[in-house]
């Protein structure tokens, strides 16, 4: 019963507490981002406080009344993006749209992580900008160039170039460690596609329609 249940919750929430939640500040704001089931429970056991994790964002956004959380995350997660790198400036013909958070922290990664090796081979302090723009036309365009010929966007019509080219990038690495060789772009997005497809995932049920029907 939902007594027996709330019960069960409440002496767990008594005896280990609750784990912290993550949230983002906006001004005098808070969204919650992970944990929204946690503030159920302590605000059906009457606390009036929860430990969190927050994570607050100095740059400012408009925040409109009807707003998700998610669209107002995105926004403020690109402005530090951009504000970082200038890649709105120093390349304004690229859309670096995202659809999940987090993901313009990974492009930060991928720069950073480009910048260290920049400056290891050229033996000085690389710019954050000319980092950014290194990066974007040695490896953020040739893997998107890579995800167009093969049309993997087509199979995922819910993300956008940069999603798929972080997902790209991701399988590329666990490919190269499994097979133990480097394994081109183009290579790495065919068998994205052919891994993780929709439209794999259709032939196969029409075949298993076919094979049943039969």
């Amino acid at each position: 019963s939902d007594e027996d249940r709330w019960a069960r919750v409440k002496e767990l929430v008594e005896t280990k507490g609750l784990d912290p939640i993550e949230v983002y500040q906006v001004g005098d704001i808070y969204f919650v981002l992970d944990g929204n089931h946690r503030v159920s429970i302590a605000r059906q056991l009457g606390a009036k406080t929860i430990q969190a994790y927050v994570k607050e964002f100095q740059s400012k956004v408009e925040v409109k009344s009807d707003d998700e959380i998610l669209d107002v995350v995105l926004r403020l997660e690109r402005k530090d993006l951009m504000e970082e790198t200038k890649l709105d400036q120093l390349r304004p013909d690229v859309d670096f749209k995202v659809t999940l958070c987090g993901r313009y922290k990974e492009i930060k990664e991928h720069i950073a992580c480009h910048r260290y090796y920049m400056g290891l081979e050229k033996d000085r302090e690389i710019p954050m900008e000319e980092a950014a723009a290194s990066w974007v036309d040695n490896y953020y365009l040739p893997g998107v160039e890579a995800i167009r010929k093969q049309n993997v966007l087509g199979d995922f019509p819910d993300r956008t170039e940069t999603d798929l080219y972080l997902w790209l990038k991701k399988h590329q690495w666990e490919l190269e460690h499994a097979l133990e060789r480097d394994v081109p772009d183009l290579d790495a997005a065919q068998d994205l596609k052919q891994q993780f497809g929709k439209r794999l995932l259709r032939k196969i049920k029409k075949l298993w329609s076919r094979l049943v029907g039969g």
